[in-house]
């Protein structure tokens, strides 16, 4: 295949991340049911999302403490450069990590606002 029909089918994403929205609001709605408050279920969607941004960052902060000094080694060789050597400090990583965290708490809490409440009958029927 060619490379514009391998971009258009990268578009295919977003249908997907908003089922997975649909269905967690679906969930969201039978724990409301429950009795669990709506303050509680957007704070438990948004601090997932946290968690998940967090992880994405130590994961990406360890692949940058092996493979920067290498790959900046090999493209600054080709310009005469011999030596290349990054200094990762936490002083340098902590705020753009929290920055990304914040951002990703704040709008996934956004997102939640909506959450509708199922009767018994509702509930009776998705089982």
């Amino acid at each position: 295949m060619n490379g514009r029909t391998d971009f258009a089918r990268k578009g295919t994403d977003v249908p997907f991340i908003y089922d997975t929205l649909k269905k967690q609001r679906r969930v969201f709605a039978v724990q409301r049911s429950m009795g669990y408050s709506l303050k509680n279920l957007r704070l438990q969607f948004a601090f997932s999302f946290g968690i998940i941004g967090i992880l994405g960052t130590v994961f990406g902060l360890l692949f940058v403490g092996l493979f920067t000094n290498r790959m900046f080694g090999v493209m600054f060789g080709s310009l005469g450069i011999s030596k290349f050597h990054a200094e990762i400090t936490g002083s340098s990583v902590l705020p753009p990590v929290f920055i990304i965290v914040g951002f990703l708490i704040g709008f996934s809490y956004l997102i939640s606002r909506r959450t509708n409440k199922y009767g018994v009958r509702q509930l009776a029927e998705d089982i």
